[in-house]
């Protein structure tokens, strides 16, 4: 006669309760497997841009400091990169628009965009779909509102 099972323990008070899909792995790939030069940095300045943008939205939420110091930093970097200029002046763009006080979805998904444009032909089409998705989810994001978590 099967035994009775009973139900699973619940998770351990110091578990992490759910833990955010990395959502751009086909940029990481890109920028893996390409080789040293544009296409990399044109890859991995995108996935930077992706990351600052999906910090500034739910269920992250970076303060306004955090996001500042965050684009401040990307920007210093941003100027090591070997990158073509219209690339370059876009992720600028989407990295100045994650440190605004109040980062609002459609200006960043209109900057998103830009970087598309100006860095799709070095992307390929997994990339390119990762960071379309993001501007869709934004586009359909409400408006944040500035609860000292900016």
């Amino acid at each position: 006669m099967p035994r009775p099972t009973s139900p699973p323990p619940p998770p351990p008070p110091y578990g992490v309760a759910a833990v955010p899909a990395f959502g751009f792995r086909a940029l990481a790939a890109l920028a893996a497997r390409s080789a040293i030069g544009g296409g990399r940095e044109v890859a991995l300045a995108c996935l930077l841009g992706a990351r600052l943008t999906t910090a500034a939205r739910p269920p992250y939420r970076l303060t306004a400091e955090q996001r500042r110091a965050r684009a401040g930093h990307a920007q210093a970097w941003l100027t090591t990169l070997a990158l073509p200029a219209e690339a370059r002046a876009a992720v600028a763009r989407l990295f100045d628009g994650t440190a605004a006080p109040s980062p609002s979805p459609a200006a960043l998904a209109d900057a998103l965009r830009q970087v598309v444009e100006a860095a799709g032909p070095l992307l390929d089409d997994p990339a390119r779909a990762e960071l379309a998705a993001l501007g869709r989810a934004l586009d359909g994001a409400p408006a944040a509102t500035d609860d000292g978590r900016g």
